[in-house]
């Protein structure tokens, strides 16, 4: 008696067994076609964020993504590498969002200067890299570099400081601008080796000499311009490259 028992245990387990193997092949089944052979999975909507500059299908095809296709399909890696190819886009993480959502969040790269390049416009953000070349002058407010020295550059890639020395310290003096939030705004800049001139979108010319103690200058001018708009005194000239002290042409 016993031993039938046991041989009934046996059974009874194996038959419990090959019904679970049963039924989880017939879940996987149902799986895959669920996956493959409906809609259920595919992507109805991709979420784009961060993006300023470049518009929703800009991003959407440079990215390679598509709605309608299958969520578990689409290779998030390749997307990514897409989209870090174009020159605006600085970072970029993809996600799936299940069961039909794809969610898209860039850092952009942003426009800090053009670049008078002969004629040609050559747009730079504020780490050095090209992020457009054109062969008219867009309308944006951007400092302008107006320059003798002819530079060879792609988008998409950085400049090389070690040859264009002065494109690295006159970003880092429009970062300081960016950062602080001087009193005036620099609408042009006129480079003739190693001195430049800043132009304000007030007119005045700021003669800035050489490219050091360029935080110091800066609030200097900072200082100088206040001083004038509170005298109602609109100056053509300023020159920081004469000595000590600045000197003030009205």
């Amino acid at each position: 008696m016993g031993r039938e028992s046991r041989v009934d245990r046996k059974v009874k387990k194996k038959k419990r067994l090959t019904l679970l193997i049963l039924s989880l092949l017939l879940l996987a089944i149902l799986f895959i076609i669920v996956l493959t052979q409906t809609t259920f999975f595919h992507i109805k909507n991709i979420d784009i964020e961060g993006n300023n500059v470049l518009n929703d299908e800009k991003v959407l095809l440079a990215s390679g993504l598509n709605i309608g296709e299958n969520v578990f399909k689409i290779d998030i890696d390749t997307a990514e590498n897409n989209l870090l190819r174009h020159p605006y886009i600085k970072d970029v993480e993809i996600n799936r969002r299940f069961p039909d959502r794809v969610n898209v969040e860039l850092k952009e790269r942003k426009e800090t200067l053009v670049y008078n390049n002969n004629g040609t416009y050559i747009y730079i953000d504020n780490e050095g890299y090209v992020l457009n070349i054109l062969s008219e002058l867009k309308e944006k407010q951007l400092p302008i570099l107006k320059s003798d020295e002819k530079i060879i550059v792609k988008t998409s890639e950085k400049i090389n400081f070690e040859k264009f020395a002065p494109i690295k310290k006159i970003l880092q003096m429009l970062n300081l601008c960016n950062k602080n939030k001087y009193s005036f705004v620099i609408q042009s800049i006129v480079q003739k080796e190693d001195d430049i001139t800043l132009v304000l979108n007030s007119g005045t010319n700021i003669a800035f000499g050489r490219l050091n103690d360029i935080e110091y200058k800066l609030r200097l001018i900072d200082e100088i311009v206040n001083d004038l708009q509170k005298k109602e005194i609109l100056a053509k000239e300023i020159h920081l490259n004469k000595g000590k002290n600045p000197i003030i042409v009205k």
